[in-house]
């Protein structure tokens, strides 16, 4: 006992003589058994421990340089227990309450003791602890009210199984507050033999916190990810002082139109709704991963990461078991997931896992042109189209990051970097970003970073050659990390004779240096020792051998500088030598076919063949390099020598070869050779073969359809329902009989979705016997049954089977009592099956639903109402949900009215109208725009716009915004508010409007002529072609033409009496095009000289990837005489354009190039097909 007692006293850490634990051990909570080691007994726990708890993770979990018990006993604590003070980073303040149960009205109560009060410290961010379970669909969806009714206020709740997951990796915490004994049974490594006990939520956290992740992928909760190893940027020293030694912090974070855009987005998801993708384009460094960090630690904290590395590691993970539900997928950088074959493949698995049900936030970022390459039909119709149906699904919601700051969100920044430590930095990048708005580039030395490599005096020669090569591979395709071969021998192209060194390991002193930021002597290579411009990427820690990555900001910026560079011979044979990724191979030989380097083209497309490419065997098969190199031959050689373990490599082969090519394939070893291990390549496989008539693909068909159905992986019911509906097209009944029979016994049977997935297979290959094998199998006590759409999914299949009356019956009877999210495929699904369970589960669902959340009460509503359930609605609308909603989202509450019309609710229809019109912010234009919109279209008598107006909206709505006011004024003048419309006017918006928004400052004058106020909108559009910025072409380009479409001549002439010229930016090579498009089209006296001025000032900016506007650039170059006609024809070719440049070129240029040209430019010499394959095997 006193050995126990001394143990106890060594592990409590002593606070203060005033605290209980100071003069007696706190009784520790029971051991914890061996047979449910998951989750710790924190309900155990005397109050005082609780607190000592929570400040010891805040400081050894959250990493607070100090936290601290606040108030002492009987004292007003303001809902506050204990508070902790971070470097860089807001204050947060914790709540302890221990509780043996928790309601939702104990975190509304929480919440409202510190939100309510006077919030000592002005914490952003607040923590309810408690040791009871939070495992509650009610919980759930108050917390989602109490984040947006707090939007100001980060709010986190952690209860038991939270508090038993960040505890798991600190056993000296656990043994200090449960003791030894449970800390030896709770901090052991799990096996797969604890997960059997383990209820869902610990199986979950168990799939997080260190079970068998997927290969290539990182788990772990979203607020336990590090920002740093998210790819989200830090801010970097500001010129002139040196940074600091810790880890770099985020800078201080503002809210902007985009960020409301992605949460409105991933709301629907996180409340249980269908799946989503976001993507996030823009430039680089922009915000694009910040914004979605910030969005997913304020909606979905609690929610696992699954970040693949690659596309091969996605394929992976969404070939497997089906994702933990509450699952968030981070594709930063989406194009190393999209891009390829491999990419393909993601896309369609990845749009398949969206559209199987809810419990997916999907998110990703993409530069713009990425974006525009993948979802535009330019180049081979086959190119991205799995990629581009994806980002057309309904699940893909894109959200565009603006390149710049306004004026008024760069005052905002600066007055939050008042408050923030290390203010001077953000100070520093506001004002050397003023002109261009370009703050956020500036916050990371990205532009410096840039400009030291464009001006060439940062790095010494070997340097600046290895960041070149990295630079162009990565421009020309290679998008895997670059091993040091590759760099070595193409960086050796960009060295004079005289510049080549003797050292044999120049290549990695050079590296070394440029990764480090310092070289050997000490003098250095990075931006004010804080931004390097390439850095090193190992697979494993500890590895001697690095791969090595460009900065992604120089990446971008640089590659426009050089996109009229061809590069040296160097790089393209080593990329030759060098890569064998296929999809890199293929992507650099489209890079030289498109050049004209078609001898370099015709030697990848064999590499990426051989290492098996679809797209390079396609393209080698429709004559991509045939003529005139002898095209029978291409394609005989491919017919031979095409890999055979890929199945949708061969299926694209017997597609798009010739007969006698497809003959030779055929008499290879196909069946013994393919590759079992992609059931939905194997089925294009066996289609394929049913397709074509050659009599000697018959028994190919039959023997691969018996090796397929004896050995495919089962594990995705999905690819064995496509699998199984091949072998029944092509009449294969045996293999049908096997592969259903193997399925139906060694299928898991956990997940509803994938049950019913397999009974559709089943039922479409005609295979009743193994359904009924299959449903023999299935205990539906032991299904996940907590996802209604799931359920319905299993539930509708089992009617059309149909299944045992009483398999339906057991499925029924284990139907939990209510669901978090949509019901509405489970309702019609229940309606059929047994109606009077549908009724009872809607009116659980109405009577469960959040009254207080409009949203929530709008969504109910419509579900009720689709699935006919009119009794439900009645008990819906019987909690009075139009007196009760909260106000605080406006946009949520004028969403509940038009449903409320849909069901005939008139009565609280008008009720909640009236309310909004009372409590209605009256400052911001599109917003009371709305609000009059949605009273006139929804409500009867316009009481609710009457009592908004009278409310004077005309004298408090800010003015600023060009096209928030021109939909106000539509909407007053709909309303004959024309008192309103009056005041409005004389506070002389035309002074106060945002002059950068072009199409808005064209609805607002078209609005205010539409009014009779003809003077004040010809006044405005003189103000706005005096004052608006010049710096971005293309809104130049939209300003003249909305100036054209408003008739307002003199404005034109303003406009083109200014300097309209910009100087040569690369980053506005396409918006340069579209006004000189303009101008061209614009008749006007000064129109010759603007156009020759814009092309003067832009020499030497990049050419357009646009065949269309690099001709019309060189056709104004050529007729207006410009002298650098020739080299611009030149560049355009070296830019991927050589189509372009060969139907620009004089006709005895275009018969030189025949057969292409060398990497030196000239026309490359008589070749065949026999000499590029021989030469390089």
């Amino acid at each position: 006992m006193d050995s126990v007692k001394a143990e106890q006293d060594e592990g409590w850490e002593i606070l203060g003589p005033d605290r209980p634990l100071a003069s007696s051990a706190a009784r520790l909570p029971s051991p914890l058994p061996t047979t449910a080691p998951l989750l710790l007994n924190t309900h155990e726990l005397a109050w005082e421990a609780v607190e000592h708890l929570v400040a010891a993770l805040a400081l050894e979990v959250e990493q607070a340089k100090e936290a601290r018990l606040y108030g002492r006993p009987g004292q007003d604590q303001q809902g506050i227990d204990v508070v902790a003070f971070f470097d860089g980073k807001p204050t947060s303040v914790y709540q302890a309450k221990r509780y043996t149960t928790f309601t939702t009205a104990d975190l509304r109560k929480a919440v409202s003791s510190y939100a309510g009060g006077r919030r000592p410290f002005g914490a952003h961010r607040l923590v309810v602890v408690t040791t009871a379970s939070v495992a509650d669909t009610k919980i759930d969806e108050e917390l989602v009210v109490l984040r947006k009714r707090h939007s100001d206020l980060v709010i986190d709740l952690w209860g038991r199984q939270q508090l038993s997951d960040i505890l798991h990796k600190v056993p000296h915490l656990v043994r200090r507050y449960f003791g030894p004994a449970t800390m030896e049974v709770f901090c052991r490594p799990l096996t797969a033999e604890d997960l059997p006990a383990a209820s869902g939520a610990a199986k979950h956290s168990f799939a997080v916190a260190g079970g068998q992740a997927p290969r290539g992928s990182d788990w772990s909760s979203v607020e336990a990810c590090d920002p740093l190893k998210l790819r989200v940027h830090s801010i970097s020293a500001s010129p002139g002082r040196q940074p600091r030694q810790s880890t770099p912090e985020l800078t201080p974070y503002m809210m902007r139109a985009h960020d409301v855009e992605l949460r409105d987005a991933l709301e629907p998801a996180v409340a249980g709704h269908a799946s989503v993708f976001a993507v996030l384009t823009g430039e680089s460094t922009t915000g694009k991963t910040r914004t979605v960090y910030e969005a997913l630690l304020r909606m979905a904290p609690q929610w696992s990461v699954a970040r693949p590395n690659r596309a091969q590691d996605l394929v992976e993970l969404l070939s497997g078991p089906p994702l933990p539900v509450r699952t968030v997928l981070w594709l930063d950088e989406a194009q190393r997931f999209l891009d390829g074959e491999m990419g393909s493949r993601a896309a369609v698995l990845l749009e398949e896992t969206l559209s199987q049900g809810p419990g997916l936030l999907a998110v990703g970022t993409l530069w713009a042109e990425y974006w525009d390459t993948y979802a535009t039909s330019s180049g081979s119709p086959g190119a991205y189209a799995q990629v581009r149906h994806l980002l057309s699904s309904p699940h893909t919601k894109r959200i565009r990051v603006p390149d710049h700051l306004t004026a008024r969100e760069q005052q905002t920044l600066r007055d939050l970097a008042r408050e923030a430590e290390d203010s001077d930095r953000v100070v520093y990048a506001l004002d050397a970003g003023s002109d261009d708005g370009r703050v956020l580039q500036r916050l990371t030395l990205g532009p410096e970073l840039v400009d030291a490599y464009t001006s060439g005096n940062l790095f010494r020669p070997t340097e600046f050659a290895v960041l070149t090569a990295a630079i162009d591979a990565r421009r020309l395709g290679h998008h895997e990390p670059l091993p040091l071969a590759l760099i070595t021998a193409a960086a050796d192209g960009y060295l004079t004779d005289r510049q080549r060194p003797g050292d044999p390991n120049w290549a990695s002193t050079a590296l070394r240096a440029v990764c480090a930021g310092e070289r050997q002597d000490g003098t250095r290579t990075d931006v004010n020792r804080a931004l390097t411009a390439m850095y090193e990427v190992r697979t494993r820690s500890g590895s001697p051998l690095a791969d090595y990555e460009p900065d992604e900001y120089l990446d971008q910026h640089a590659r426009l500088h050089r996109q009229g560079c061809l590069g040296p011979a160097a790089l393209w044979e080593a990329f030759t030598d060098h890569v064998g990724d296929p999809q890199d191979l293929t992507r650099l030989a489209e890079a030289a076919r498109t050049r004209g380097l078609y001898r370099m083209a015709a030697g990848l497309y064999r590499r990426a063949v051989q290492a098996g490419s679809v797209q390079a065997a396609r393209r080698l098969g429709d004559g991509a390099v045939a003529v005139p190199v002898g095209g029978q031959r291409v394609v005989d050689w491919v017919a031979r020598h095409a890999p055979l373990d890929n199945p949708r490599v061969l299926a694209v082969l017997l597609r798009e070869l010739p007969i006698s090519a497809r003959g030779t394939l055929l008499s290879r070893s196909l069946v013994s050779q393919t590759a079992l291990h992609d059931p939905k390549g194997l089925a294009a496989l066996l289609h394929q073969l049913h397709q074509i008539p050659e009599e000697a693909a018959r028994p190919v068909l039959h023997g691969l359809a018996h090796r397929a159905a004896e050995g495919v992986p089962t594990t995705h019911a999905d690819a064995v329902a496509s699998l199984l509906r091949t072998l029944r097209n092509a009449g294969e009944t045996d293999a049908i009989r096997k592969l259903a029979s193997r399925a139906a016994a060694h299928e898991p049977l956990d997940d509803p979705r994938t049950l019913a997935g397999l009974l559709k297979a089943l039922r479409r290959a005609e295979a009743p016997w193994a359904a009924r094998v299959l449903l023999e199998r299935t205990d539906m006590s032991c299904l996940d049954l907590t996802e209604a759409g799931a359920v319905a999914s299993l539930l509708n299949e089992l009617l059309l089977a149909p299944a045992p009356p009483e398999v339906i019956a057991a499925l029924l009877q284990n139907l939990p009592a209510s669901y978090p999210g949509p019901v509405t495929s489970l309702l019609k699904a229940l309606q059929t099956a047994d109606s009077q369970a549908a009724r009872a589960l809607a009116e659980r669902t109405a009577a469960d639903s959040t009254i207080k959340d409009p949203k929530a009460v709008a969504d109910t509503l419509r579900q009720l109402k689709e699935a006919g359930q009119k009794t439900a609605i009645r008990v819906l609308l019987s909690l009075n949900p139009a007196q009760q909603a909260a106000l605080a989202s406006p946009t949520d509450a004028l969403r509940l009215l038009p449903v409320l019309k849909q069901v005939r609710a008139f009565g609280p229809l008008e009720i909640l109208a009236r309310r909004i019109a009372e409590a209605l912010p009256l400052t911001d234009p599109a917003i009371v725009a709305a609000a009059l919109r949605a009273f006139r279209e929804n409500t009867r008598h316009h009481t609710a716009a009457e009592i908004l107006l009278n409310r004077r909206p005309g004298d408090s709505v800010q003015l600023g915004d060009p096209k928030a006011l021109s939909t106000l004024l539509r909407e007053l003048e709909h309303l004959l508010a024309h008192e309103t419309v009056g005041a409005l006017l004389r506070r002389d918006p035309i002074s106060q409007v945002d002059l950068t928004d072009p199409v808005g400052l064209y609805d607002l004058v078209h609005e205010l002529r539409r009014l009779n106020a003809h003077c004040t909108a010809r006044d405005l559009a003189l103000r706005a072609a005096a004052h608006f910025p010049l710096n971005d072409p293309a809104a130049v380009a939209q300003l003249l033409t909305q100036l054209q479409q408003a008739a307002v001549p003199e404005a034109i002439d303003r406009l083109m009496s200014r300097n309209i010229a910009v100087h040569g930016n690369p980053r506005q090579a396409r918006s340069l095009a579209q006004l000189l498009r303009v101008l061209q089209a614009l008749n006007h006296s000064a129109v010759n000289q603007h156009i020759t001025n814009l092309l003067r000032a832009c020499s030497a900016a990049p050419i357009v990837p646009n065949e269309r506007d690099a001709e019309l650039v060189y056709q104004l170059h050529t007729a207006h005489g410009l002298p650098e006609s020739d080299d611009l024809l030149h560049r355009i070719a070296n830019a991927g354009l050589f189509t372009t440049f060969l139907r620009l070129a004089p006709p005895s240029t275009r018969a030189s190039y025949r057969y292409g040209r060398n990497p030196d430019g000239r026309p490359t010499g008589t070749w065949s097909w026999p000499e590029a394959v021989s030469e390089q095997l």
